[in-house]
């Protein structure tokens, strides 16, 4: 079983990791907002970062959470106190791409259960990748919005746990 030495020890190496990640979402931020990468490297590049950043925040969160069971506080405090952390987590571009695929498929999936025309379909499927560009740009700005709040929920715990951290050393 390990410690609570190791885990604290996590604890700090993870809250030191949080500013390159916040560093990190910026500029995944603005390559997003304003180069649109289309190299498929590089999509998969800022796909993994964002991974990596997400799963850096989660471990962070379980942390509070764990902190604020410790000092006696209910689940009900926690959501109030962290709710923006929580929603910085949640994978909300996937999400709205898996509802904007599903929305593709079953309109689709109609289209040849109906039997329509070739010439039909055609102009069907010709809407469904309007529709697929539409959500894919959603989906994009989706993400950005998540980042951001990302940037912006870590920025103010970065600041409370410094002040944390201050009052033992």
């Amino acid at each position: 079983m390990l410690n609570s030495e190791f885990w604290n020890k996590v604890e700090r190496y993870n809250s030191k990791l949080i500013p390159f990640c916040i560093a990190i979402l910026l500029v995944i931020i603005i390559l997003e907002v304003f180069v649109h990468p289309e190299d498929e490297q590089i999509k998969l590049m800022l796909k993994f970062a964002d991974i990596i950043v997400i799963s850096i925040f989660i471990i962070d969160l379980l942390f509070l959470y764990k902190r604020a069971h410790e000092q006696g506080h209910d689940n009900k405090f926690f959501i109030k106190k962290y709710w923006l952390d929580i929603l910085a987590v949640l994978p909300f571009g996937l999400m709205v791409q898996g509802i904007g695929r599903t929305a593709i498929a079953v309109t689709a999936a109609e289209q040849v259960t109906l039997g329509q025309g070739v010439v039909h379909e055609s102009i069907e499927l010709g809407k469904a990748a309007s529709k697929t560009e539409k959500l894919a740009k959603i989906a994009r700005e989706v993400k950005v919005g998540v980042r951001v709040t990302r940037v912006i929920s870590k920025s103010i715990n970065l600041r409370r746990f410094k002040r944390n951290i201050a009052k033992y050393f």
